[in-house]
């Protein structure tokens, strides 16, 4: 096998950053509802969006600045108000999400421009998103902001502070605890470019079993099929 190697100095932002979304990918996507100082609703989808850790419960999501180095809004209020809901998206969302991240000027209300439906959250002020399967609501932890240029990143980090799943998707059990039917929710992500995807076939790989001694059990590692 033969490399390419690129230095990431003689790249342009654009450059960078046109790589970087080809090469991570699947990445799942993030509709982002937050709410601004003067109460109006902003909803955006972000695909650097990730869980960082069960205890406590955090997920980041990550407003770069536009191409003119302007601030999202959605950055703008998480950092002011300190709190956000995060939605998953479905295939069935997709246009419509695609319509929110459009760049609005000051005062536009993402929901009604994409036709989405806002409920009330049961403990922050932003709203859910009715279409989407899961919502999750937070409170800011952190806002980190690497760069006031075009294209400069910053990383949002919320503590979930409650979770909304669709009964249409979920295995129930005898206890709160719930999990995600992955054969029904099936969450779209962004590939490269203009490129999505949707998650449809899958495999089960059960991590490795240990043998008192520290060996890997033979055979323990491996995929099975569905």
């Amino acid at each position: 096998m033969s490399f390419y190697s690129i230095n990431p100095s003689d790249l342009s932002a654009p450059e960078r950053h046109s790589l970087m979304l080809s090469i991570i990918i699947p990445r799942p996507i993030g509709l982002i509802s937050t709410i601004s100082v003067d109460g109006l609703p902003n909803l955006a989808p972000f695909s650097y969006f990730q869980a960082v850790s069960a205890v406590p419960p955090l997920l980041v999501f990550c407003p770069n600045r536009n191409r003119f180095g302007k601030t999202k809004h959605s950055l703008i209020n998480a950092r002011d108000q300190r709190e956000f809901v995060a939605c998953m998206v479905t295939e069935e969302m997709a246009e419509a999400v695609n319509y929110a991240s459009g760049e609005f000027p000051d005062g536009v209300n993402e929901f009604k421009e994409a036709k989405f439906t806002p409920i009330a959250s049961d403990l922050v002020k932003p709203f859910r998103v009715a279409e989407s399967p899961v919502q999750m609501e937070c409170r800011v932890r952190d806002v980190i902001e690497f760069s006031d240029q075009p294209l400069g990143g910053s990383i949002v980090i919320g503590e979930i502070v409650r979770f909304h799943l669709s009964e249409d998707y979920i295995i129930k059990t005898d206890t709160p605890f719930a999990t995600l039917d992955n054969r029904l929710y099936r969450p779209i992500s962004r590939l490269g470019g203009v490129a999505y995807g949707i998650m449809k076939d899958t495999f089960d790989m059960p991590r490795p079993k240990m043998t008192e001694d520290g060996h890997v059990v033979e055979g323990s590692y491996k995929i099975t099929k569905r």
